[in-house]
């Protein structure tokens, strides 16, 4: 932008100059030719071409420059060539002097050439980040993605909800780094999904990373083959060690799981999952504990 603005007030210029030096140039012709022709009333009235285009090309103070020095030359070129017949050539000198005032006040009316200025740039309203849809260390959907995709009222039948915690996750990150509490939460995230994805799978189950150390399993139904669904997810991950960098470490995962009833948001049953997770876990690690009443 700054090099299109560098063109433009070089053509500005470039057309003030232009509007200088065409007039200058025909008036000195002129002048040349009043002092060779054998009409020198005719070439000193040809002299009004000089402030004629000087109306039409030049800015308004060149114009009365140009219009100015045109009379001026008329009457010099007019004493020079007629001599004692002065008188002669006044006709056209009062050509000359009106032609010359005319071109400055059309001058001074023409529409003037003015170079817009840069547009300064739009300021763009705040934009809205985007919430991530899917986590990127487990690659499950994310909690913000859940919440979408569900934020109705539940329709049609009850289903199980569950909210897992991994089991001290914040002592391993202490003792082998947040990289290895990474690969812990890809494997736990992984075998979640294999777990559930071992029977048929409808569109209304859930797997996803709901928090930092927290996963939410939403499962068809509230029968004893749910709960069992439940059991061996949890089996999963709490009977077999985990390779990472740091060798085999063992991870276990706490659960709390309550019935999501007809008409209840995901977000209330979610809030009581939660709290039969803080229970299970306050009896240690690696518990479960299911609520299957529908009074919740």
């Amino acid at each position: 932008m700054a090099g299109h603005n560098g063109r433009m007030r070089g053509m500005t210029r470039s057309q003030s100059l232009g509007g200088i030096a065409l007039p200058v140039v025909i008036l000195m012709g002129l002048v040349a030719l009043a002092f060779g022709s054998d009409s020198p009333t005719l070439s000193v009235a040809l002299m009004v071409v000089g402030p004629a285009l000087a109306a039409i090309v030049a800015p308004t103070a060149v114009a009365a420059v140009i219009s100015g020095l045109t009379v001026v030359v008329a009457a010099v070129t007019a004493a020079a060539t007629f001599g004692l017949r002065f008188g002669d050539a006044l006709p056209a000198l009062v050509w000359v002097i009106a032609i010359s005032g005319l071109a400055v006040v059309l001058a001074s009316m023409r529409p003037k050439i003015v170079v817009a200025p840069q547009a300064a740039p739009m300021r763009s309203d705040p934009v809205t980040p985007v919430p991530d849809l899917e986590d990127p260390i487990t690659g499950l959907p994310t909690r913000e993605a859940v919440l979408a995709s569900h934020v109705g009222v539940l329709e049609g039948a009850a289903r199980l909800v569950a909210l897992l915690d991994v089991d001290d996750l914040a002592g391993v990150n202490d003792a082998h780094g947040h990289g290895i509490g990474d690969t812990l939460l890809f494997a736990i995230g992984g075998r979640t999904r294999w777990a559930l994805d071992e029977r048929p799978q409808p569109e209304d189950e859930i797997v996803a990373r709901w928090g930092d150390d927290e996963f939410l399993i939403v499962i068809s139904g509230v029968d004893d083959d749910a709960c069992s669904v439940l059991d061996h997810i949890v089996s999963k991950v709490n009977d077999n060690q985990i390779r990472t960098d740091s060798g085999l470490i063992e991870a276990t995962m706490s659960a709390g799981a309550v019935v999501w009833r007809p008409g209840e948001m995901l977000t209330d049953a979610v809030r009581d999952a939660r709290t039969r997770l803080h229970r299970a876990k306050a009896r240690g690690a690696a518990q479960v504990e299911i609520d299957l009443s529908v009074e919740g």
